[in-house]
């Protein structure tokens, strides 16, 4: 396996993530030398989601976190606030997730504070939803 697929695959290799989304390309051979990887030694599917939802898959995501919920992934517990996956949360199937796995429905709103320029990172306030 590379190194980029071996860190994405150990516990903070998350970070890796985002500047996959720029490069198919890349992130492509990496899921490719993961699948090879998860041959031999686990892979996180929920990293592999993470993947497919930087590069706009939505469906190969949620069969990836389909794959998490079915291994008991213990990084199911952070989807409510974990930003890369913010683009699945206003699909019905995430919503299905985040109840089978237990978790409350938030409403996640992303905000800039007044005064800030519109390009710094924006900042995370959750809200529970009745």
């Amino acid at each position: 396996m590379g190194e980029p697929a071996r860190r994405l695959n150990t516990p903070d290799g998350s970070r890796g993530i985002v500047p996959l989304m720029g490069d198919p390309a890349k992130a492509s051979q990496i899921l490719a030398e993961l699948a090879q990887d998860s041959k031999r030694n686990y892979v996180s599917p929920y990293r592999v989601a993470n993947i497919y939802t930087a590069l706009g898959d939505k469906d190969e995501a949620f069969a990836w976190l389909e794959r998490a919920y079915d291994d008991r992934s213990h990084l199911l517990v952070f989807m409510n606030i974990d930003p890369r996956v913010d683009s699945l949360r206003n699909d019905a199937r995430f919503v299905d997730l985040v109840r089978r796995v237990g978790l409350p429905h938030c409403e996640v709103q992303r905000f800039v504070a007044s005064g800030t320029d519109a390009n710094e990172p924006s900042t995370m306030r959750l809200g529970q939803k009745n």
